[in-house]
């Protein structure tokens, strides 16, 4: 059998930090792909699921337990280029402290979902062919609280064949442990190749993450250039993702980038900051991560108001490219500005 070229494309994968996910990575790499990581290595209180087969279509994959304090958030926001200008990121005393809240995805992407879900729901699973591609988070409550003990829920959602690939939705929701009030839910797209599954919905997907977002064909409301610190992918592994691949030479040769690229969720973090800024807050962001990003480049976010919602694209203003595209927010009614 020949060896399948990946040259010049582009694959996201989830978990390359160890095992199966970094092995994927590497031989990804090796056959001419270059390999973006959104996935975090910090450690969750597990409740491991059960590893027999069960008829109960809609039984979660696990769930774990996660506790946080106003020390995480300030560093969160800090590595979202919060500064001595934004005491309410920054100082916990501040009347209006808060966390920006992209914040949640710290807890769904350490998500206990593996590879041996995946084979489970997947006939002749390869991980290395495994590329994630959109994200999509919704609050049921904010502000997200500044210190709490949060579990997280995770399930599949839907799985569709696309000729000789599978798409998998996978899905979270958290509640605060001492309320039991849900405070957001979440869905990750994962695109595999050369395997099959069943054509099967789970559960049922919100419109917004499913909305294309297409930008329209007009002048942008507003427009904001970024600049991305040198040192900011190694501030954002403080949050908990310390994939190599954003800090060490080597490791970023070996996956065909020429240096260490800025996590992915690092820049929609950022995106989602100066969206916040400008716009007011949130409840629902769906995002689809079609690029990279190197520390010390400019990333430029492009938004257009439609109604509640606002649709972006984050470009990279030094080589011309796109790291998020087919995005928008669903801006939080009377706290919405122009």
């Amino acid at each position: 059998m020949s060896q399948l070229d990946f040259k010049d494309k582009a694959a996201i994968i989830t978990g390359a930090d160890g095992g199966l996910g970094k092995d994927s990575s590497l031989e990804f790499a090796k056959r001419g792909g270059k390999i973006v990581v959104n996935d975090l290595s910090g450690a969750l209180d597990g409740q491991g699921g059960d590893e027999d087969d069960d008829d109960d279509d809609d039984e979660p994959i696990d769930d774990s337990v996660w506790k946080y304090n106003d020390r995480d958030v300030i560093l969160y926001n800090i590595a979202l280029g919060a500064t001595t200008k934004d005491l309410k990121y920054v100082y916990e005393n501040d009347p209006d402290f808060q966390v920006i809240p992209t914040f949640a995805h710290l807890v769904g992407f350490m998500s206990p979902i593996s590879s041996s879900s995946f084979v489970q729901l997947l006939k002749n699973f390869n991980p290395m062919f495994l590329l994630h591609g959109e994200q999509y988070l919704r609050f049921n409550k904010l502000p997200l609280p500044t210190e709490a003990e949060v579990k997280s829920e995770f399930y599949t959602i839907q799985t569709a064949p696309k000729g000789k690939n599978v798409v998998v939705v996978t899905g979270s929701s958290t509640i605060d442990n001492s309320t039991k009030e849900e405070l957001f839910t979440t869905e990750s797209t994962f695109f595999i190749r050369n395997c099959q599954a069943e054509n099967k919905v789970y559960r049922d997907r919100r419109s917004f993450a499913t909305n294309p977002w297409n930008a329209p064909k007009r002048e942008p409301d507003y427009q904001i250039d970024v600049p991305v610190s040198k040192d900011l992918a190694t501030l954002y592994r403080l949050t908990g993702d310390r994939n190599p691949l954003h800090i060490d030479q080597e490791f970023a040769e070996g996956a065909k980038f020429p240096k260490p690229v800025l996590h992915g969720m690092g820049f929609y973090g950022l995106s989602a900051k100066v969206l916040i800024d400008k716009f007011g807050m949130f409840n629902e962001i769906k995002a689809r991560f079609t690029g990279v990003v190197f520390p010390g480049e400019t990333l430029r976010v492009i938004a257009w108001k439609e109604g509640e919602n606002v649709i972006f694209q984050s470009h990279v203003v030094e080589r011309g490219t796109i790291a998020i595209n087919n995005a928008a927010i669903k801006l939080v009614g009377d706290k919405a500005n122009l």
